[in-house]
């Protein structure tokens, strides 16, 4: 009798002891990133623009679009002439261009703090980029909602206009 008394009491003590193994708090704190917004920037997306090589008078560039809200962001970019949607604020640099098969607007759908990437050419005048200050590429924002197929033109009804452009930071390159 004594031996199953002693058995009982190990299987209590056991189980008290498993039970409390599962209420120990083992989780790991990962420490989260804080993303936030340039200090006074209440644009959805921003622009930034990177030179990342040269040829002649071609440069080679990397932009990238990144939405910096806390939630998925729809904006329209044509597949192929894409730089209908941006101007420089100079008129001394201007995209190279391309041969395209098929142009039409597209939906980029970008997810919180997630950028789309552009990769491309630039053509510029020598001997008068040297000269210049401050050259930034602004977005032509076109959203979501902006845009519905049935009503057509809308980059080109929008790339004259002078306000609600996003413009990127200056350009930093030694040109």
């Amino acid at each position: 009798m004594n031996k199953i008394v002693a058995l009982l009491v190990i299987c209590l003590i056991t189980t008290a002891d498993v039970k409390n193994q599962n209420t120990v708090d083992n989780s790991v704190k990962i420490p989260t990133l804080s993303k936030k917004r340039d200090k006074g920037d209440n644009n959805p997306l921003k622009i930034t623009v990177e030179i990342t090589g040269k040829t002649v008078s071609t440069y080679h560039f990397k932009m990238s679009i990144l939405n910096q809200t806390d939630s998925t962001y729809g904006f329209w970019l044509m597949t192929c002439s894409y730089e209908d949607n941006f101007k420089f604020n100079t008129s001394v640099i201007q995209f190279k261009g391309k041969a395209c098969d098929s142009n039409f607007p597209e939906l980029i759908e970008l997810p919180s703090w997630k950028e789309h990437i552009i990769e491309d050419e630039l053509v510029a005048n020598l001997n008068v980029i040297k000269q210049e200050k401050d050259i930034r590429l602004g977005l032509i924002l076109v959203a979501k909602d902006d845009y519905s197929y049935s009503s057509g033109g809308f980059i080109f009804e929008k790339r004259y206009q002078r306000k609600g452009i996003i413009w990127s930071k200056p350009i930093i390159y030694n040109w």
